[in-house]
């Protein structure tokens, strides 16, 4: 158990810095510099294009340092890309410090992802797995109110992130002294005919693999969107943003009971559950029009578009190997952010020819893939 807690530990603490303090703090610094909205989404963008730049390197980096060495560089790469941030003052010169960034949150995400399913013991590898999703989303939630205490002019902001960020080192000293950082080989993913390919794991998980995508599409979407929806629904100005913040808690807090069900019911079972209440909340949210339901279904909503992820590196937990292991978080994260990359595009399109209820259509179109999948490999398995 201190071997979950400590991963717990750093990975929430660098959790708070790189997704959630790092993003609002350079977009509120750049627009009071006068900077313009494209060239923020640009500097906004550049780590998650590095994601998908690097994110197949992974494996190997893990590999050659181990779990301890890899989450030490990314410790050291984002502290340095910080300190970076907290001199420069060109636009173009932060994207690039915060592509650097990237390289140290997925180096960060998959080795604690592989961490957690490592050491959890099966019988709670679910309700591990869900924690451990929920102090992710409380980082990203805990990001801002850094940045509302250190403000976001000058160098202090990032100064104060690059020490939150070192307060990760401690919890990974003691994963070292207790024997907890091995050296996960990646063995080659192989096909029926034995060959080389990427596709071994695309057929080992394509629901985990699926639903990791249609989580980031429906997730990032919401994200961006729930607001001007809840706006178009009538709501006032300060009601519109917390519409998306009920949506956040759902997928914060619900993390840990979905994992509990997974323990309980099985993974597959889970799946299906949290595809379905996807979809269903993206039938009912159009319908709702009384004070409080909406507000239900968001957090409801939130908490099955988040156990899609949660479910997926469950599931590779159960069905990979331990060679494999970072290969199969690494495919999830990749898949994730691919999704994140596609969910605003596809939202705003749909909102655009549409209507409001655009949205809600591409989350719950993702989620009947989603359920497609699992029903088609349900079938081959039966």
């Amino acid at each position: 158990m201190v071997g979950l807690v400590a991963v717990n530990l750093l990975s929430g603490l660098a959790q708070i810095v790189q997704i959630g303090a790092t993003a609002p703090l350079l977009a509120l610094m750049l627009d009071g510099r006068g900077v313009d909205a494209g060239t923020i989404g640009l500097v906004a963008a550049a780590p998650w294009a590095m994601i998908l730049l690097v994110s197949r390197f992974v494996p190997a980096i893990i590999a050659r340092l181990g779990l301890a060495g890899t989450v030490a560089l990314a410790l050291i790469v984002g502290i340095a890309a910080l300190g970076g941030m907290a001199v420069v003052e060109d636009p173009f010169a932060l994207a690039g410090l915060n592509a650097l960034a990237g390289i140290g949150l997925i180096l960060r995400w998959i080795a604690c992802d592989t961490w957690i399913v490592r050491i959890a013991p099966e019988a709670i590898r679910g309700r591990a797995i869900g924690t451990h999703e929920t102090l992710m989303g409380l980082g990203i939630a805990l990001g801002p109110g850094l940045v509302a205490l250190t403000g976001h002019q000058g160098s202090l902001p990032f100064l104060a992130a690059a020490a939150v960020m070192a307060a990760a080192i401690p919890p990974l000293v003691v994963l070292k002294r207790l024997g907890f950082d091995g050296r996960p080989g990646v063995a080659p993913v192989r096909d029926g005919a034995g060959r080389r390919s990427g596709w071994g794991l695309v057929r080992l998980l394509p629901v985990a693999l699926t639903a990791a995508f249609a989580c980031g599409v429906a997730e990032t979407a919401s994200i961006a969107f729930l607001p001007l929806y809840a706006a178009a629904a009538g709501m006032g100005a300060v009601a519109a943003p917390l519409f998306a913040t009920a949506f956040g808690a759902g997928g914060t807090i619900l993390q840990i009971p979905l994992g509990a069900i997974a323990d309980r019911l099985g993974f597959d079972r889970a799946q299906a559950l949290a595809a379905t209440a996807v979809i269903l909340g993206a039938i009912l949210l159009p319908l709702a029009d009384d004070a409080i339901l909406p507000w239900l279904i968001a957090f409801l909503w939130g908490g099955a578009v988040g156990g899609l992820n949660t479910l997926a590196v469950i599931e590779a937990g159960a069905r990979v190997d331990e060679m494999r292991m970072s290969a199969a978080m690494t495919a999830i994260a990749f898949c994730y952010t691919l999704g994140g990359f596609a969910g605003p595009a596809a939202a705003g399109l749909a909102t655009e020819m549409l209507s409001m209820h655009g949205l809600p259509m591409v989350a719950g179109a993702a989620a009947l893939v989603v359920l497609a999948v699992w029903a088609v490999r349900r079938g081959a398995e039966s």
